[in-house]
């Protein structure tokens, strides 16, 4: 799955299934510290 689709799956169930503040965490780590930058392999096959 692209990181894309996985980051939308995950916000759409925070407060409910995720906390929400570890999605705004994880989504401040995306976007802020290079986290996007980790993660460019994510969902590529092997």
């Amino acid at each position: 799955m692209p990181l894309e689709e996985a980051i939308a799956k995950i916000r759409d169930q925070a407060g409910t299934v995720f906390d929400r503040r570890a999605v705004t965490a994880l989504e401040n780590s995306l976007e802020n510290r290079g986290g996007r930058d980790a993660w460019a392999d994510f969902g590529k096959p092997a």
